[in-house]
């Protein structure tokens, strides 16, 4: 049998690409097959997000079967060696020097900054404690970003358009955001919250929304590759703190938001994922900075916050038994038994009557919610 019948066995559309196999990454959000594997040896790289395996390895990702298990399937295709199954990871491509250097880049002016937040609807005090530059030849604003082991030069610099404008790739394709060439991708706003050594951090999707949340007092920061980029290699930023974690209102938003939840709840103190009261859509969701500054809900959000689930890992709940913080066993399943528990559970934060419908508690006084959608979104998130 081929690596391809393996492959195919493990659940893998497969495509040929020259001279290699190419499949979707179990390790990311993965929908265009960045995942090559050597169909000698089954040895892979992912051009994506960097996850290197062998077949043992990959075995073990994508079913969570038992060393002796997968080993038993390994023998079925004939992989059963050591310097198949179980040799060292392939060796990940070098990556080429960064397309910028110092010549490059230099302070925004007051005037630049004022525009360009006004155009993003940003504001300039949370703007500035990512460390903006302005491209010195480009029509481009440059956010650099960072690895927690190494502040002192930016792993990544995202680029945008001045005046709002695509950027164009070298390959033709225009791109709101794309980062300069040869970047690794990294955290935005590293320095000045190392400096500040804050307890809790808001981990956000996109550099918007974290601005959005730093403007009305907290710290956060996200990744300069968005939803579909996270590393291990930032770990150590988050480890001890409480984290919130708030992803856009999207499926692709939602993966990342459990797979970040899931690397950060190892080191953190305590790992919660916020929910965004709009409805999940397939692509391009709300996200934070619509909520907070489209929306004018900076002071609901804090209330978010203070309502938000503490996230476990799987493998800490047993059944029947030893359940985590912030697992809720109802006695049946009867509508007025979840109803009941869903209003503890809220705190009386929300409450129902047949002539107003819906309202929210805040600062001690019930206000009407106009869009129901809201409350549905914490109702079946408790259910979850």
């Amino acid at each position: 049998m081929s690596i391809q019948d393996f492959l195919q066995d493990l659940g893998f559309e497969v495509t040929q690409a020259g001279s290699q196999l190419r499949v979707n990454c179990p390790n990311c959000d993965d929908s265009k097959k960045h995942l090559y594997i050597a169909p000698g040896n089954g040895v892979g790289h992912c051009h994506k997000c960097g996850f290197s395996h062998n077949p043992y390895q990959l075995t073990e990702k994508v079913t969570g079967k038992s060393p002796a298990e997968i080993m038993a399937l390994l023998e079925k295709f004939g992989l059963n060696d050591s310097e198949k199954s179980l040799g060292d990871k392939p060796e990940p491509p070098k990556r080429k020097p960064m397309a910028l250097n110092r010549d490059d880049v230099r302070a925004l002016t007051d005037e630049e900054k004022r525009a360009f937040c006004q155009l993003k609807q940003l504001d300039v005090k949370a703007f500035e404690r990512f460390k903006p530059y302005r491209h010195t030849t480009e029509p481009w604003v440059l956010l650099p970003a960072y690895e927690p082991g190494d502040q002192s030069r930016a792993c990544a610099w995202m680029r945008a358009g001045i005046e709002g404008q695509d950027i164009r790739l070298a390959d033709g394709r225009m791109e709101k955001y794309p980062a300069v060439a040869g970047s690794r991708h990294g955290l935005f706003g590293l320095p000045w919250l190392m400096r500040e050594n804050s307890d809790t951090i808001i981990f956000c999707e996109a550099w918007r929304d974290a601005l959005a949340a730093i403007s009305i007092g907290l710290f956060a920061t996200a990744s300069s590759g968005g939803a579909s980029k996270w590393s291990d290699d930032w770990l150590p930023f988050f480890e001890g703190r409480t984290v919130y974690i708030v992803m856009d209102a999207d499926v692709a938003g939602q993966r990342a938001a459990e797979r970040a939840a899931a690397a950060i709840v190892k080191v953190a103190k305590d790992v919660y994922i916020v929910t965004l009261p709009y409805e999940i859509v397939e692509s391009h969701g709300k996200d934070l900075h619509d909520y907070i500054v489209g929306d004018g809900h900076g002071r609901k959000f804090l209330l978010l916050l203070d309502k938000a689930k503490k996230y476990v890992a799987d493998d800490l709940v047993e059944a029947g038994e030893g359940l985590a913080d912030g697992v809720l066993v109802l006695e049946n399943d009867h509508p007025d038994t979840i109803a009941t528990a869903f209003i503890a559970d809220s705190d009386h934060a929300y409450r129902y009557n047949s002539i107003d419908g819906w309202s929210i508690c805040s600062d001690g006084r019930y206000e009407r919610i106009d869009d129901e959608q809201e409350v549905g979104v914490y109702i079946r998130r408790f259910l979850r």
